[in-house]
């Protein structure tokens, strides 16, 4: 059976699997709540143009799993809106080295220094200040 989500508006994402996430928040002397509000998580793939497509209405945390050493571009994020946070994580799920990563221009960050080593993910997070455009707010090294 294939992997779906279905969206508010209606678009269907085949391959796409959005899992709730809940962040938690410190309030003073109570200590750790649970804040009312998740962000999902979509696995996405290189297609076979060697391109990933990020669509912010789906997801607010990507994982990208490379499984060879072709190199791939994450596109320009389609649909963010202005105060949208996002969090893109490459996973190196081979044995070595993978491909270079190329980002679209709709990222406004710093250079991308390495890949992650075999095994390991390394996460960049952006927030939309100006539609159409994602400013890195920060990064990992390999984890």
């Amino acid at each position: 059976m294939a992997e779906r989500a279905e969206y508010a508006d209606g678009v269907a994402m085949p391959g796409v699997v959005p899992v709730p996430v809940w962040f938690v928040e410190l309030r003073g002397e109570r200590g750790v709540e649970v804040k009312g509000f998740r962000r999902e998580l979509a696995k996405v793939s290189p297609g076979a143009d060697r391109k990933v497509r990020i669509d912010a209405r789906q997801a607010g945390i990507f994982l990208i799993e490379v499984r060879d050493a072709q190199p791939l571009t994450i596109c320009s994020a389609e649909h963010a809106r202005p105060g949208q946070e996002l969090t893109i994580s490459l996973r190196n799920a081979t044995t070595g080295a993978i491909g270079d990563v190329r980002w679209d221009g709709g990222y406004a960050m710093g250079p991308w220094f390495a890949q992650p080593a075999a095994g390991r993910t390394r996460s960049v997070s952006f927030c939309c200040f100006d539609e159409g455009v994602l400013t890195e707010t920060g990064r990992t090294a390999d984890i």
